[in-house]
């Protein structure tokens, strides 16, 4: 296993997607929802745009898609593992629209420059779309809020670390009962990885 690769998630993990798109709702169309759960979690049988599929859809067309704000300590631990030599890849799933590709690397680029990752991969919101990467891409690490993204990782012999959030409490208990570190940052995860180096 190379331990200088790391594939880090974007939503809920470097980006703070979920609440941003619960502030859309809330601003554009008066629709409340709950920020501790997932969006494909939340009632939208009110929402003018339709269910979750849409409602992300429509999201993802906004300019505000372009500039959804970092994750607590998120550019501190990006540049943190990027010190330690890690070669930073970011894989995440919102859409397959090619111009929301061109968006989610354009909001990448304004938070971190456009040199810091290795590659930035959009996949298509499928069922083990991840685990189709995961099973192509050289061992490393994979920190990823989604403890199915991470079981799939592991099948394929990475080394995996959960991300804490508001909207994951039972995958938090499923890590721990695997023991699969959990952290609540990226700078976390720096810290936890400069650590077993020494």
């Amino acid at each position: 296993m190379n331990p200088k690769n790391i594939y880090i998630d974007c939503d809920e993990v470097l980006l703070d997607t979920a609440k941003t798109i619960a502030d859309y709702l809330r601003e554009q169309f008066n629709l409340i929802v709950d920020k501790n759960k997932y969006p494909s979690e939340w009632d939208l049988s009110q929402s003018p745009l339709g269910g979750y599929q849409a409602t992300v859809a429509n999201f993802v067309r906004t300019d505000r898609f372009a500039h959804i704000p970092l994750m607590p300590e998120a550019k501190e631990g990006i540049e943190a593992l990027k010190s330690q030599g890690y070669q930073i890849s970011i894989v995440t799933s919102i859409s397959e629209d090619g111009a929301a590709h061109k968006k989610r690397e354009m909001n990448i680029h304004d938070l971190f420059g456009s040199t810091i990752f290795e590659r930035i991969t959009c996949l298509p919101m499928e069922i083990d779309n991840k685990g189709k990467y995961y099973s192509s891409v050289p061992h490393g690490i994979v920190v990823d809020d989604g403890i199915y993204n991470l079981l799939t990782a592991q099948k394929y012999g990475h080394e995996v670390i959960l991300m804490a959030t508001d909207q994951n409490p039972q995958m938090q208990q499923t890590a721990r009962e695997r023991n699969i570190p959990i952290h609540t940052s990226l700078i976390s995860v720096a810290r936890y990885l400069s650590e077993r180096q020494r």
